[in-house]
């Protein structure tokens, strides 16, 4: 996709979401989950945004499929096939 139909995608659905700032505290959690779990800062602000939200569950490809996180968000892989 080119700049100009991304600029505009982006315009297009930013009317339609709410966009919330990060708080520093946020900011902060999500370093100490990267630094306990391994994971990407990218990845750690969004397992904190989930917990922050009050999600039990976390759907990523990305991620460890079936850890826990702060004993109330699970890690989901959707693409994980279930061995029985």
């Amino acid at each position: 996709m080119d700049v100009v139909s991304a600029r505009d995608v982006i315009v297009n659905l930013s009317g339609s979401f709410a966009v919330l700032a990060i708080p520093p505290d946020d900011c902060l959690k999500a370093i100490n989950i990267s630094m306990t779990y391994g994971y990407s800062y990218w990845d750690s602000l969004i397992v904190v945004s989930a917990l922050s939200s009050g999600c039990n569950k976390l759907f990523s490809e990305d991620m460890h499929h079936g850890q826990v996180i702060d004993k109330r968000l699970t890690i989901l892989n959707p693409f994980a096939h279930n061995e029985s």
